[in-house]
């Protein structure tokens, strides 16, 4: 899947435009530009922040945030192509509004919407959004929300109703496809967490996961029978980068890793990137004292 989420620039306006018009009549709505929909002729000056969901080369989805005041924000111009319904990309677009909100200091975001759209309530209400009182005029809006925002982030394992947002994140690790939870992936999914060897550490900033890396505390009969660890899917969500998220998460597998008594702790990155081997380098990691090798199954 070649989807991607790309801040918005005046040179889209007409893709932006296009897809509108279509989106629209989705959901039984006409579009319209002249009128109540004027904002989006100029996306620059109505909006702090605007982003659209491409497939390849063509706008499949967008969001928005508006400024209310120094405090309050709202989530605004939420819409995606029914087709790409089911795959958790909603969910994508609405994280990457929610993080600019918090890292650009707000503590409250509002929404409004109709109570016919149950699909996006249900999506709001899971992401943390809670009844509120109206907070505007528009009369074509009865349900009225706000998720409250700190920005701060709790480094823990994983629990059980992590799950949606965990796989969520995985669709940034190698394009991970959102998995279908039938019988074969519950059964795997029921042994991870049933396993005390087997941690996975989240960051949760506002009840998303924004970062995980995966802590495996391996038995061993050598070096005094002390175990030792292996760390995988190490990843950050694209809208939380650069925030020393995924550090926290490694910290929080190391602390793991001394209470359990283990020797070493290891991983394998496929990057060659030197941006991200410096990362693991400033974590407490080398790539000088043994050598791996893969083999591909």
């Amino acid at each position: 899947m070649g989807f991607g989420i790309i801040k918005y620039n005046d040179s889209m306006l007409s893709g932006v435009m296009d897809f509108f018009s279509k989106v629209f009549p989705e959901s039984g709505k006409a579009f319209e530009p002249q009128g109540r929909h004027a904002v989006f002729a100029d996306i620059e000056n109505n909006f702090v922040g605007f982003w659209c969901l491409m497939d390849g080369v063509e706008v499949i989805g967008t969001v928005a945030v508006k400024r209310l005041n120094d405090s309050q924000c709202e989530l605004k111009g939420l819409y995606l192509y029914k087709r790409y319904h089911g795959q958790k990309l909603g969910y994508r677009l609405i994280q990457t509004a929610i993080s600019f909100a918090q890292y650009s200091g707000f503590s409250q975001m509002l929404l409004d919407t109709v109570s016919d759209y149950q699909r996006a309530m249900r999506l709001y209400t899971k992401m943390g959004f809670m009844p509120t009182d109206r907070y505007n005029s528009n009369e074509r809006a009865d349900v009225f929300m706000m998720k409250k925002l700190s920005g701060k982030a709790v480094i823990r394992e994983l629990e059980d109703n992590d799950l949606d947002g965990l796989m969520t994140l995985y669709m940034e690790l190698h394009d991970n496809p959102f998995p279908e939870k039938d019988q074969r992936f519950m059964k795997i999914w029921n042994r991870i967490i049933s396993d005390p060897d087997h941690h996975i550490i989240v960051a949760d900033v506002d009840g998303i996961i924004a970062a995980s890396c995966v802590c495996v505390i391996i038995p061993n009969l050598t070096r005094g029978q002390r175990p030792y660890a292996f760390i995988e899917n190490v990843v950050t969500s694209a809208p939380y980068r650069r925030r020393g998220l995924a550090s926290a998460c490694l910290d929080f597998a190391r602390d793991i890793a001394v209470k359990e008594n283990c020797y070493k702790m290891m991983l394998l990155t496929g990057s060659k990137e030197a941006g991200t081997l410096r990362f693991y380098e400033n974590a407490g990691y080398n790539s000088s004292d043994k050598t791996a090798f893969i083999q591909w199954l």
